[in-house]
């Protein structure tokens, strides 16, 4: 009688072993980052465009909007020109960035954004981010950067989203620092549903059914 109740439980623990590794961890059960990356200072052009791929990283709604250019000022987003009618209807403003932004982080579990092209070099990051002569002394612009994203969404499914980029700032002299009133997205290869663009639009899209 013992052997046989031996028997059971042994039985009955290799089955729940087999069924649930307390190893294992499904994305969409991975806590999100809130608020609990480092930021940089943002008096200087370099350090808005590393608070905006930290906060792209992070879960902070605040953060990533500081980057932008503050209500009422100008802010310009021109899409992979593959997108532009789509984009070019509806137009682009701040409140549509930060619906954007809103959307992704209630639909992923995480992401990652990162110019390859300076992990090899980061010495040259100054020079890589602002390597237009600027006409203004409070406005800086930069040439196109390589960008590679990878998002995890809730439910496991995942996508590596990659183009170019670029962006235009400017200082706001009361406060002391810099922001970001100008981005431009281009695809490579013509992978124009790999862009940022194609992952904007789609909240969008989602949006209007």
């Amino acid at each position: 009688m013992k052997q046989h109740f031996l028997i059971t439980i042994i039985f009955m623990s290799g089955l729940i072993i087999s069924c649930t590794n307390p190893f294992t961890t499904r994305a969409d059960r991975v806590e999100k980052p809130s608020g609990t990356l480092n930021y940089v200072n943002s008096n200087t052009a370099e350090g808005v465009i590393e608070n905006f791929r930290t906060a792209l990283i992070d879960d902070n709604e605040d953060r990533y909007m500081r980057c932008m250019a503050p209500d009422g000022q100008s802010f310009t987003f021109v899409p992979e020109p593959h997108f532009f009618e789509e984009f070019n209807t509806r137009g682009w403003t701040q409140d549509d960035e930060r619906f954007f932004y809103i959307e992704l982080k209630d639909n992923v579990s995480s992401v990652s954004f990162e110019f390859p092209e300076l992990i090899s070099n980061p010495v040259d990051v100054p020079a890589f981010f602002l390597s237009y002569d600027n006409s203004l002394p409070d406005s800086m612009e930069c040439d196109f950067a390589s960008y590679k994203m990878d998002v995890v969404f809730n439910g496991d499914s995942s996508k590596v989203y990659r183009g170019e980029i670029r962006f235009k700032l400017y200082r706001d002299n009361e406060l002391d620092s810099w922001h970001i009133k100008f981005i431009q997205d281009r695809a490579i290869d013509s992978k124009y549903d790999e862009t940022l663009t194609s992952l904007k639009g789609s909240f969008f899209r989602t949006a209007t059914l």
